[in-house]
């Protein structure tokens, strides 16, 4: 009990929405499916959502994202490399926004009114920058690793620096997957230079996926997963549900729900290359649409 409550304490440090910027996620075949990934993690964009995902062989991976009429835009690039026993991975994550605006009164004397009205001095963008270094080892059927990440924050008035790690387990056997991450363990401290810190509070994640074969050459996905945010609602979860669909390892359907935000997109693939599409129509402030892509070698 002693245990669970210094934890409890520890992971309760984080800071208010000081994790926003990491929590979109990458890779549009996850997004469609709910972000219901913990348990598949088997692609470029894998090790974000568990470190412990990707070991077979050499893959590459790239997506590029835009939300609110193209005012945030997400980048994300990754390199992979395994041999079915280890993997070796890096990638870059970016996120940037822009079209913010600087004003200042024509007369700092005065206050605000019809003659003395704030004027755009100048229209700035912020960025943030994360590098994911990850290191996996495969016994048997169990996968586990991490992720090492260094976090830089431009946000115009304020610069951060910060550093982070993120920890997974994945268990396959058969047709069953069960992944679990906690991402921010050490909850990723960031200095700024206004000489304030913040802290990303934890996230735990468990999830169950399938491998189903469906009507010959298909193959079904089904995927669950729950999320707690280690933040002041000890109790609190989010729900995740995502279905993948595949024809001959060439199409892909996919949709899923997010806590209650729905998602949904496809996927294409021609020999080593893979185009991936995913619209989260319902987002509380408006569609998103994301595309990636990449290729296994």
């Amino acid at each position: 009990m002693c245990w669970f409550m210094i934890t409890f304490c520890v992971f309760n440090l984080g800071t208010d929405f000081a994790r926003d910027f990491l929590d979109p996620g990458f890779g549009a075949r996850s997004l469609s499916m709910g972000s219901a990934f913990v348990a598949i993690a088997d692609d470029a964009t894998g090790f974000y959502w568990n470190p412990a995902g990707f070991v077979d062989g050499k893959t590459i991976g790239l997506m590029h994202a835009e939300d609110y009429d193209g005012c945030v835009k997400y980048n994300y690039g990754s390199f992979i490399t395994g041999d079915g026993r280890s993997a070796l991975g890096f990638a870059l994550y970016n996120i940037r926004v822009g079209g913010i605006k600087f004003t200042e009164l024509p007369d700092s004397t005065e206050e605000i009114g019809p003659e003395n009205r704030p004027e755009v001095i100048s229209t700035e963008m912020a960025a943030d920058y994360v590098l994911y270094l990850n290191r996996v080892r495969k016994d048997g059927t169990v996968s586990y690793g991490g992720n090492l990440k260094l976090i830089y924050r431009d946000l115009v008035v304020v610069k951060g620096y910060g550093i982070g790690c993120d920890l997974g387990l994945l268990f396959k056997k058969s047709n069953l997957n069960i992944g679990l991450a906690i991402r921010d363990i050490v909850l990723s401290p960031i200095y700024y230079s206004s000489r304030r810190w913040e802290y990303l509070s934890p996230i735990l994640a468990f999830g169950i996926s399938g491998d189903i074969a469906f009507y010959g050459p298909g193959r079904l996905t089904p995927s669950i997963e729950f999320d707690k945010i280690f933040d002041e609602d000890i109790s609190s979860f989010e729900g995740r549900i995502g279905l993948e669909y595949e024809f001959k390892n060439m199409v892909a359907l996919r949709s899923g729900f997010k806590g209650s935000l729905f998602t949904l997109g496809i996927g294409v693939r021609y020999q080593k290359f893979i185009l991936d599409y995913a619209f989260l129509p319902s987002h509380p402030l408006g569609s998103c649409h994301k595309i990636s892509g990449g290729a296994v070698f």
